[in-house]
């Protein structure tokens, strides 16, 4: 299977998913799955979030911006 390429996969939630990482026998739980949440900004723009199984958002806006927010899972010893 090739690296992650972001043209080929919508996400890398799904990239996984196709090398068939982590497959659970009775399949994918929700808990596996890409999140995906839809609204409009304040000044009517519509978004889409896609959270995937690592808990990396993208968001991607009708203006064409797309914002990336990498969750690198570091947290001090009081959890936050």
């Amino acid at each position: 299977m090739p690296e992650y390429d972001p043209s080929r996969w919508p996400s890398y939630g799904a990239y996984l998913r196709d090398k068939n990482i982590h497959a659970r026998p009775e399949g994918w739980s929700h808990a596996t799955r890409d999140q995906r949440t839809q609204g409009r900004r304040d000044d009517g723009a519509r978004w889409q979030r896609v959270r995937d199984q690592l808990g990396h958002d993208t968001t991607e806006h009708s203006d064409g911006r797309r914002d990336v927010r990498i969750n690198l899972g570091l947290r001090g010893a009081d959890g936050n």
